[in-house]
């Protein structure tokens, strides 16, 4: 049964590699040669999988990119966020990070608490992990215990009240463009800074602010 991960472009791929199983699985239950027949299914997978990732459109592209199984390091992860705060120093960049997932050892977890603190995030979306049914990590091994979860969701949750500091902090003294809201006492910054002004202004008008501090900010004509 393909997996629910499987693009549908891909399953001609599965098909092959179950081909490949089962032959090695008759192979060694009969006790027969097959190294012939599986080097053939093994390179006609290699020209497979060759032709469908060269000719992929620009939506599956798209598609591959967002797959939820894509691997990635911690290198890319840097990378994608200093392509962002180099030009746009002032970008509110938040990330949802999710405490104890199945497999995650205490030196991963030691090398996120590293790296956090000197990203160019602005905030995090702390989640701790609890198993949903049905879930492809609900079956998974090497579950972090919950007590683990909880202490490791608290580590994270104090160094997104530290980034979020540090970013508010550095907006203080500029100039934002922003958005009345509410009764107009208020407004949201392009950078998503929400900030109380003087009242007077109508809901849902562009202006230009100071930001004074964590909290309050000047309009600026």
């Amino acid at each position: 049964m393909p997996s629910p991960y499987t693009l549908d472009f891909e399953k001609p791929l599965l098909e092959l590699e179950r081909q490949i199983e089962d032959l090695k699985r008759i192979g060694s239950e009969r006790q027969i040669d097959i190294e012939g027949e599986l080097d053939g299914l093994q390179s006609k997978l290699e020209s497979l999988r060759a032709d469908i990732y060269r000719s992929l459109t620009p939506l599956q592209r798209v598609m591959v990119a967002r797959h939820p199984r894509r691997p990635y390091t911690l290198d890319y992860y840097r990378r994608l966020i200093d392509r962002i705060v180099v030009p746009l120093p002032h970008a509110s960049i938040g990330s949802d990070i999710i405490a104890g997932f199945p497999g995650e050892s205490e030196p991963d977890f030691r090398f996120c608490l590293d790296y956090l603190p000197r990203s160019g995030l602005s905030h995090l979306h702390v989640f701790p992990y609890s198993d949903r049914p049905g879930t492809a990590a609900s079956s998974m091994s090497a579950k972090v215990p919950g007590p683990v979860v909880r202490e490791r969701a608290t580590a994270l949750r104090a160094i997104g009240s530290d980034l979020s500091r540090r970013f508010r902090d550095a907006q203080a003294g500029t100039i934002r463009p922003a958005l009345t809201l509410e009764d107009g006492s208020v407004v949201v910054t392009d950078n998503y800074l929400k900030l109380k002004i003087a009242p007077g202004l109508p809901r849902n008008m562009r202006v230009r602010v100071r930001v004074d501090d964590h909290a309050h900010a000047t309009l600026v004509d």
